[in-house]
């Protein structure tokens, strides 16, 4: 604002300071105000403003000063209305990002659960008779016994002396998935023989980490009055129970409750318990019935016992044939996948060996090649027998087994006989792709050279458990891409070591067929960790490519 004198006359300096003509004072310097204009024209004395009073001056100046405020706030309104105007026009962008990042962490996450639902397992692996619950013996039930073995139907005499059988289920938990899965409880039916025998439940309340199976062992009685329905079956198979589980086991991910249906099929003969129980019985009451009848009594049971046995049969002992049959031997099964991605139509050799604990191969006997199938039953591959040495070959044309699920996951089972115990391999997951199509390369001639292949190479480890020290077998092959042997190189036997690089186990070379075998002397390679996780490996030379087995997990007890 400018400070006025009363004096009326004043004039304006070339530096549009006015001044006052009577007293020389500096009122200020001439300005524009907006539309109005203050200047001054002529020479310093005519150039004066009249003004009536200074009160008048005053409220010009003060007028001028108040239209600048009110325009600086109108511009400054005019200012936040186009800011706010240019964040609405935002607001739908940003909405449209944000949702597009909501579905894609929802599609993400959905894609991961559906994974990790595929990748959990749960098999019924064996069988093992705990113990058989019998009732009171006497004389007059062995007798009875006796005269129904010489109609040929003493087995089913015995199992009227049994109140209930105990058996040991072992099932597998496995999770091939990328999440740890927390398992409460299992849940499912008990078929016998094709009949049906009651349920089950196991509260487990554990936790399956990805790559870490778990063998979860549940105690079964099965009561006599269960067992009524398939009690003839198990007669008519000699004392064999075949014994299917069909059930759901239900596990939390992502704090969901979610259910994975399984179904599995052991067998187990429960003969050789029966036979030495009754020997036993037998002795007993013999000795009991000898002191106490009298010796007249006493000889003729034993004469009606030898007649009847005599009449039927023409057998001259008076000992039932209960003894028990030959011990089975422990069997391990090993299989070999060369490849773990093929194309749809190829075909690879499916390869393995039957062998008993000591290494000797089992003859002539039928092993099962199949796909595991959680919920739907395993898919039957094909079955084969056993060669002279307990080897077995199959070349199989890769096809995708289930509808959804370009994985195949290929193991080999033996199911036992009465001489040799079931076995179960390795699980070995193929990713069957659909084929490529492509228009090959024009020929183009080039000088003679040296021929420069492929290779593949196998792994054969037939125990993934052995106690430290132990010596196990390991062994493989390394072919080139038309299937022969590369002889004479180098291949190295190592443990994958995730971060302290891989650990050496043995550096081998390969014979005239390609094949390498070692006998090692089991350990474990890392401090904090019993799995050793064994590959083979070819690391190339100028006339073959490089190649890497499959790996096989070794616990070291």
């Amino acid at each position: 604002m400018k400070i006025r004198c009363w004096h009326s006359d004043s004039w304006v300096r070339e530096d549009n300071m006015e001044i006052c003509s009577s007293c020389g004072k500096e009122l200020g310097k001439l300005v524009n105000k907006g539309n109005k204009s203050l200047s001054f024209s002529g020479t310093p004395k005519e150039a004066s403003k009249p003004v009536e009073s200074q009160q008048n001056l005053d409220n010009y100046v003060l007028q001028s000063n108040l239209e600048d405020n009110f325009s600086q706030k109108e511009k400054e309104t005019i200012s936040d209305i186009k800011r706010n105007e240019k964040a609405d026009h935002l607001l739908p962008k940003k909405a449209t990002i944000a949702a597009i990042v909501v579905i894609a962490i929802i599609a993400i996450v959905g894609g991961l659960f559906y994974y990790s639902y595929t990748q959990i397992h749960v098999s019924l692996d064996s069988v093992n008779l705990h113990s058989i619950v019998w009732t009171t013996f006497s004389w007059s039930t062995i007798f009875n016994l006796g005269l129904n073995y010489l109609t040929g139907n003493w087995l089913a005499t015995a199992f009227e002396l049994i109140d209930g059988v105990n058996l040991n289920l072992i099932f597998g938990l496995s999770n091939n998935g990328i999440f740890p899965v927390y398992i409460p409880d299992l849940k499912y039916d008990l078929y016998v023989n094709g009949a049906y025998v009651g349920e089950g439940k196991k509260d487990l309340g554990t936790t399956i980490y990805p790559g870490n199976p778990e063998p979860i062992t549940i105690s079964q009685n099965f009561k006599k009055s269960s067992l009524s329905p398939a009690v003839a079956s198990i007669v008519n198979a000699g004392g064999v129970i075949e014994l299917h589980v069909k059930g759901t086991a239900y596990f939390k991910l992502l704090g969901m409750t979610i259910p994975i249906p399984f179904e599995s099929t052991r067998s187990i003969s429960i003969i050789d318990e029966i036979k030495n129980r009754l020997n036993s019985e037998i002795q007993q009451n013999q000795q009991q019935q000898s002191s106490s009848l009298g010796t007249s009594i006493e000889q003729s049971l034993q004469n009606t016992f030898e007649s009847i046995k005599n009449e039927i049969t023409g057998i001259e002992s008076n000992s039932l044939d209960l003894q028990p049959s030959k011990q089975t031997q422990g069997t391990g099964i090993s299989l070999v996948v060369p490849y773990s991605t093929v194309s749809e139509g190829s075909t690879i050799s499916i390869s393995g060996r039957l062998t008993t604990f000591d290494g000797a191969g089992i003859p002539n006997v039928k092993v099962y090649i199949r796909d595991e199938d959680a919920g739907s039953g395993d898919d039957m591959i094909t079955s084969l027998r056993t060669d002279s040495n307990g080897n077995f070959r199959y070349n199989w044309i890769a096809k995708s087994m289930d509808p959804f699920d370009t994985v195949v996951e290929i193991y080999a089972v033996f199911e036992g006989t009465q001489e040799f115990d079931s076995s179960r391999s390795n699980q070995f997951n193929l990713i069957v792709q659909e084929p490529v199509k492509f228009e090959p390369p024009p020929q183009i001639p080039s000088p003679p050279q040296t021929t420069f292949k492929q290779t593949s190479i196998s792994l054969d480890i037939p125990y993934t458990s052995v106690k430290k020290g132990d010596f196990l077998s390991i062994s493989g092959r390394l072919l080139d891409s038309d299937g022969k042997g590369v002889p004479g190189v180098t291949v190295y036997i190592k443990d994958e070591d995730a971060g302290s690089g891989d650990d050496e186990i043995a550096v081998l070379k390969t014979d005239s067929s390609g094949r390498f075998s070692v006998q090692w002397k089991a350990k474990s390679m890392d401090p904090f960790d019993s799995v050793v996780e064994i590959y083979a490996v070819f690391e190339g030379s100028s006339n073959f490519g490089n190649a890497r087995s499959i790996q096989i997990d070794v616990h070291v007890n």
